[in-house]
């Protein structure tokens, strides 16, 4: 029997309690959080910044997140052969200079990033938007703005397992 794999979070302060401040028991900046090899990596490609805070708000206490501003410092971080490559892309469709549909043609043009799953997450939300994006090569599409955060994170996983069964 296989049990399934568990994440443990444990977050240590690095200074005495009672010297803490800030409106959260550990505040960001002082405390390490360890995290098993068996979490989920999302790389967000999202160039507005008060959304990128939002969705790693959202999914760092269930996913690892690493996010970039554009798709340029995204690709740069793909091809960098020393760190692991996300189980999933989370990508805003209008990105400057290269949009997320472009951003997506070039991943799957490599074949070392071309079985990474991509989900659209953008504010185009017209009905066919969807079947456009799916057609264009995403896995999965998300729209802004985010109302149900179980939603995104069903989302996430669904697009990642079903990835992995095929």
């Amino acid at each position: 029997m296989t049990l399934p794999l568990l994440e443990v979070r444990i977050t240590l302060p690095l200074r005495p309690l009672a010297k803490r401040r800030g409106p959260g028991l550990f505040p960001n900046e002082n405390h390490v959080v360890l995290r098993c090899s068996g979490v989920k990596r999302i790389l967000l490609i999202e160039d507005n910044e008060d959304n990128r805070e939002l969705v790693c708000a959202i999914l760092e206490e269930v996913f690892e997140i690493e996010s970039c501003a554009d798709a340029h410092q995204a690709l740069n971080l793909l091809d960098d052969l020393k760190k692991p490559l996300p189980d999933v892309l989370l990508v805003d469709i209008s990105l400057p200079g290269i949009d997320g549909v472009q951003f997506l043609l070039r991943v799957r043009s490599g074949a070392r990033l071309a079985s990474i799953p991509a989900i659209a997450l953008t504010a185009h939300a017209m009905k066919d938007d969807e079947a456009r994006f799916i057609s264009s090569g995403f896995d999965g599409y998300f729209s802004k703005p985010i109302v149900d955060d179980a939603l995104l994170i069903r989302t996430i996983n669904h697009v990642i397992d079903s990835r992995a069964k095929n």
